[in-house]
């Protein structure tokens, strides 16, 4: 496809919400992409596409669904209308950019999977993490034996608040599922776990602390602790041990709604090291985070983290999108058409979402029966 895709945006509430936030701002500024319809079931949308330059306003998301001139429909609203929206425009053959969560469950989740397969279009689901060059940066460090074989895993997420994409939902099916993902993304599925709920805020829709612990099909050892609600809320800082080393994985806010910082921690005495080789990598630059006494040692490892650059070549061309949720949303369009235009697939797509909600459906059984859960 040459010319640039056409996008179709259907939400509730675009003028304000979401859409307006993130995907509009990301379509305006990346290229090979245009916003071309709006479809807003419970809002005028005249004014919305005026202001982002759309050339369509359906009344019916459905016309916008299957419009011939559409390439991309963006599913941007609540969870619930999910479902019959991804299917319409499924079976219409568009490309589909579904926010996360898939569905509401993991059977309808599945159904769309089975569904977007046969359609032979490629769809996005909207885990921003995947695309977070800190977090892919991170992933291939670890596959390259960075810090040699991985030990334990220890993933903190505590956001002040919640995202505007996942307010009313749930911690573990919004953010905490978010957090989630981006450790199985970068260190493989779990095998196992045991998991305890609990609510400490009023007023949040469902557990506000979501504690997980358990194995990965590989044996590492991981430990979660998933926050919502709080105002002191510290970010996401996911933490993996080493043989001959640790990476530390750090954003301020949401894992990939603002990008990631990756930090190594190495062996005393040097080396060369995977990152020091990687194509485009910077040397590190040492920051004083934790510096522990003189001689103090963890497996042999300093006790001083370093900066390490992520190369430019994981970053996709968003510099024109403004910093932020929106880079995040532009990156997985980004990750899209490089799908569409090359034939290959895409990351995150259906089949990551049907494994998120299935890996949550089993952290929310083993909280139910406090038992260890087998997951797969």
């Amino acid at each position: 496809m040459s010319r640039a895709m056409r996008v179709g945006v259907i939400g509730d509430g675009l003028a304000r919400g979401w859409a307006a936030r993130a995907h509009f701002p990301a379509l305006r500024g990346l290229h090979g992409v245009e916003l071309f319809a709006v479809a807003d079931p419970s809002h005028p949308a005249d004014d919305v596409a005026a202001q982002w330059g759309a050339h369509l306003v359906c009344a019916d998301p459905a016309e916008l669904a299957t419009h011939r001139q559409v390439d991309v429909v963006t599913v941007a609203g609540p969870v619930p209308g999910h479902d019959d929206l991804v299917r319409t425009a499924l079976s219409a053959g568009k490309h589909v950019f579904c926010e996360w969560p898939l569905s509401t469950n993991v059977r309808a989740a599945a159904e769309l999977r089975d569904l977007a397969a046969r359609s032979g279009g490629h769809q996005v689901v909207g885990l921003r993490g995947r695309a977070d060059p800190g977090a892919r940066f991170a992933r291939d460090l670890l596959a390259h034996g960075e810090i040699g074989e991985v030990l334990g895993v220890t993933l903190s997420a505590a956001p002040a608040s919640p995202s505007e994409s996942t307010v009313d939902e749930p911690l573990l099916t919004g953010d905490g599922g978010q957090a989630l993902d981006v450790l199985r993304f970068c260190l493989g599925e779990p095998a196992e776990l045991s998991a305890t709920l609990t609510t400490r805020c009023p007023g949040v829709p469902g557990p506000d602390q979501v504690l997980v612990q358990g194995l990965l099909e590989s044996g590492v050892a991981i430990s979660a602790h998933l926050q919502s609600g709080a105002p002191g809320g510290t970010g996401f800082r996911m933490e993996v041990q080493g043989r001959r080393g640790a990476l530390v994985l750090v954003s301020p806010s949401r894992i990939g709604e603002h990008e990631s910082t990756v930090l190594l921690a190495r062996r005393t005495g040097g080396g060369t090291s995977a990152a020091a080789a990687t194509p485009g990598a910077a040397t590190p630059g040492a920051v004083a985070l934790g510096a522990a006494p003189p001689g103090a040692t963890l497996l042999g490892v300093a006790q001083s983290l370093e900066v390490v650059p992520v190369p430019e070549s994981y970053r996709s061309g968003v510099a024109a999108v403004p910093a932020g949720p929106a880079q995040g949303v532009a990156r997985l369009y980004a990750e899209l058409l490089r799908a569409v235009r090359t034939g290959t697939p895409q990351d995150p797509d259906f089949t990551t979402a049907v494994g998120l909600h299935c890996l949550l459906d089993t952290v929310a059984a083993a909280a139910s029966t406090r038992r260890c859960r087998s997951f797969g």
